[in-house]
């Protein structure tokens, strides 16, 4: 894919979240289903390493699973970096969540070693930082990187091998990397959906050039029937997923893929592994 037509795709999820950023994360309140199974794992692999968690989130939206893992985890939770391009999705967070420990802090902070606080938030165009070899924020390293619900927004599977690497590079050897990798067109009715988001930009002269970038499983997708603000995702299958972990630019290990979430359970491939 042409970095240009990686541009445009980009600005087209930048637009929808800075349109949508409050009506999507009102939606988007309660844990994932498939996180217990994957949090038992996590602990399962770290537990006998360490009791204290450093955390890595890539795309942390509304800061969901931060705070699941301040509900549930076992380990201690000692500092949890929260990376987002949109500055109100971080700050909209869960009804339930706790947010005594949470400060925002923008990516032009310097002093962000020196917040006493667990959560930390970083506003940052991440997709722009990885093109760039630009060091994503935060501190150190860490034992545990996550990203849910973001490689399905990365045009080109290049790009989501650069991010994975990316988060790779900024964990200690041991540590577990978990992503999530969604499959939407799994769901007859948001498979539906997607066709008609299709039918109405190939109706559209000013998405043309959008349409003809798409590579295969690549899709738009509207909210709330709003047409006006798409955004791309992609689809992925297994061995979509074989090949990211191939690229690995650190030797790494397959711990657990699985599949849940959506009405028949099939609709996010969840994937953990450990960097060697």
């Amino acid at each position: 894919m042409k970095q240009s037509d990686i541009d445009a795709l980009c600005r087209l999820n930048r637009d929808f979240y800075q349109h949508h950023a409050q009506s999507f994360s009102a939606t988007r309140q309660a844990p994932w289903q498939g996180w217990t199974r994957l949090l038992a794992h996590i602990e399962h692999e770290l537990a006998h390493q360490t009791n204290a968690l450093r955390v890595l989130d890539c795309a942390a939206g509304n800061l969901r699973f931060a705070h699941f893992l301040q509900r549930e985890t076992h380990l201690k939770l000692n500092l949890y970096d929260a990376l987002d391009i949109t500055d109100s999705l971080l700050h909209a967070t869960p009804h339930d969540a706790d947010t005594s420990n949470a400060v925002p802090c923008d990516i032009r902070c310097s002093n962000t070693a020196q917040m006493p606080s667990i959560i930390q938030t970083h506003t940052i165009d991440i997709l722009k930082a990885v093109r760039t070899n630009t060091p994503l924020p935060g501190q150190g390293l860490y034992n545990l990187a996550v990203s849910f619900g973001f490689m399905h927004h990365i045009p080109s599977s290049e790009l989501r091998i650069r991010v994975f690497n990316a988060l790779i590079q900024r964990c200690v050897p041991g540590a577990c990397i978990a992503l999530s990798f969604w499959q939407f067109m799994n769901d007859n009715s948001l498979a539906k959906k997607t066709a008609a988001v299709h039918a109405y930009a190939k109706s559209q002269p000013e998405l043309q050039a959008v349409l003809a970038s798409l590579e295969p499983h690549d899709h738009l997708l509207a909210w709330q029937q709003d047409y006006r603000y798409l955004r791309y995702c992609h689809h992925f299958d297994d061995s979509e997923i074989d090949d990211i972990l191939a690229a690995s630019s650190a030797p790494i290990t397959e711990i657990v893929r699985f599949s849940a979430d959506g009405a028949n359970g099939n609709l996010n491939r969840y994937l953990l592994v450990r960097r060697m």
